[in-house]
Parts: C-alpha cells; structure tokens; sequence
C-alpha cells in the first residue's frame, strides 16, 4: 500500500490541489519525466510558475533553487508550511475535527479578503488556502475579476486526502532553505540567475498557463503573454540558459516555437468542470537542448554541444 505522502509516481506530494500540477494519477507522471529529462551536472533550478509546487518538492535537490508565483496564497501557504509546520499542524487539525461546506465557505471568505499587505507568514491563512484546493468542486480554485475567489464545494469531505502529521513534515522538511518569491515570472528568473555562477548549469522550468480560453487561473493569460514570454525564452536561450517548457497542444504552440525541441507525452487531467476535459491529454514539453529519453516530434539543426538556440539564432 502507497504512503498517504507519496503519489503514484512515488515522489513527495505538496499538498495544494490546483489546475495544472504535474504530479499526475499515474505511475509515469508529467513530472517523472522531466525528473528524467534534466541535465546532468544541474546545479541550478530555476522555477518561476510555481502553482502547486509538485514539481519543485518531488524533484532532487539542487545547489541552488529559486521558485516563483505571482499567487500571493500559494507563497504564504508555502512559507508557513517551511517555517511554521507545527502551528500550520495544530489549526488543521482543529479544524478537521468538524469538517464541513461551513468549514469550507469560512476559508473561501477569509480567502477574499487577502491583500499583498497580508503576505508574509499567517498560518490561518494558509490553512484556509490549503482547505479551499481540498474542497473546491473539481479541484478548481477560480477567481473573479475582482479578485476573490469564487470556488464551490465539492459536496463531499471524504476521501480528499488531507495531510497527516508525517507529510507534512517530510513536506516542510524537502523545503527547507528554498525561496519562495511573491513576483512574476520575469522577476524570478532574474532574481533566480543573479544567484548563478555558471548560467550552462541552470535550468528554467516553465509551466505557464496553457493557451486556451477555458483553463482558470489566478490571473487570465492572453496571447500577449505567450508572445512576451516567448521572447524572453529567446532571450535566455542566446545566454546559453537551458530550459523546459509544458503547454498542452495547441497549433499554436508548435508555431510560436518553430525552432526548438517539442516533444509529446500523455498526460493525465484531474481539474475540469466537464468530463471531457479529464483524462488522458497530449501534451507538449519543449526544450533547447537534446533530451536523454524523448524524441523531438520535428528535428531542427543543433550545434556540437546538442543545444538549440531557437529561431532567433
């Protein structure tokens, strides 16, 4: 029988429940494979959407790591889970011992309320970040255009798989000394790359949100957004940074990075509001340089060293 903490990739799991984690239902997750796909010698791990953080805390350590979120729930919830665990422990237990849709529409309110002047380390907070992922109807933790969340229930307590008191504590013990940083992507990987000796030896996991018009997240992208990050890709390529990145396959996808590594893997996906949108999906992982186990679905020229450096080169 599989320990409640690990998922069925046998890695760590953090914890939160949001759209878009990489730790799957299946034995070969999103993330084994990219566990699989890095780069011998890394020392530097850089990941600047960090959403529910399976990535970073299933993976091996890294000399330095840098992670990011523009989410100021997900940093808090983190933040007290690596400094906090013992008072993080004692509020959830108090309020598991009566859980109900109560329970959950009191979190949500509370979850309304926060503001950037909050951040920091509020241990209730967190907890009701942590109930709200556990309890939303599909797993799905949306906002309004105000800013508030307006998740419902999920009509059921059982069978959520909370924390028990030794996850958590293997959870906050995988992140200790890791820098959760409250900033968007641009300024993580910034920050991220200031702390790196040798740029050849760090890797850029993105895992921004998808192009579609139906996935929720804590901020709606447009296709600006996947033009800008684009060029900082670009950007960061001629530097000789290496990188990953996850978006799901849409046309789209393979003709904004026409002259980069894309790859297919099945994937599972458990956060929909509809059936259709759960399941086995195609997904696409693009790097610019050669994997060890997958092949590139197109073959585009590559240097000595194996490195691509896109079609800005």
């Amino acid at each position: 029988m599989r320990a409640k903490h690990l998922a069925p990739d046998g890695c760590l799991k953090p914890g939160l429940k949001i759209i878009g984690g990489k730790q799957g239902q299946t034995k070969v997750s999103v993330r084994s494979v990219i566990y699989s796909e890095l780069p011998d010698g890394l020392d530097s791990y850089i990941e600047p959407f960090l959403g529910s953080g399976s990535v970073v805390v299933g993976k091996p350590r890294h000399s330095i790591e840098t992670v990011g979120d523009i989410n100021p729930w997900v940093i808090n919830y983190f933040n007290v889970v690596r400094d906090n665990p013992g008072e993080f422990w004692d509020e959830l237990s108090r309020r598991l011992c009566n859980l109900s849709e109560e329970t959950f529409q009191s979190a949500k309110a509370q979850l309304s309320r926060f503001s950037e002047s909050l951040l920091g380390h509020h241990v209730n907070l967190a907890v009701d970040y942590y109930i709200v992922t556990k309890l939303a109807n599909n797993g799905i933790v949306r906002y309004n255009k105000s800013g508030s969340c307006n998740s419902t229930f999920c009509k059921t307590v059982a069978g959520r798989g909370f924390f028990t008191q030794e996850w958590l504590k293997l959870l906050s013990d995988r992140i200790q000394g890791l820098e959760f940083l409250h900033a968007d992507y641009v300024n993580t990987i910034q920050h991220g790359l200031s702390r790196v000796k040798n740029l050849e030896k760090s890797l850029i996991y993105v895992d921004s949100p998808y192009m579609t018009e139906f996935t929720e997240y804590f901020v709606k992208w447009r296709t600006d957004d996947h033009l800008r990050l684009k060029s900082v890709v670009d950007e960061l390529s001629a530097f000789g940074v290496k990188f990953l990145i996850s978006y799901n396959n849409d046309p789209r996808v393979l003709e904004l990075y026409k002259g980069y590594l894309i790859h297919e893997l099945d994937t599972h996906w458990c956060c929909s509001n509809t059936s259709d949108g759960r399941g086995v999906k195609v997904e696409y992982l693009i790097s610019n340089y050669r994997l060890k186990n997958l092949h590139p679905i197109y073959t585009e020229p590559v240097d000595r060293e194996g490195f691509v450096y896109g079609s800005n080169s």
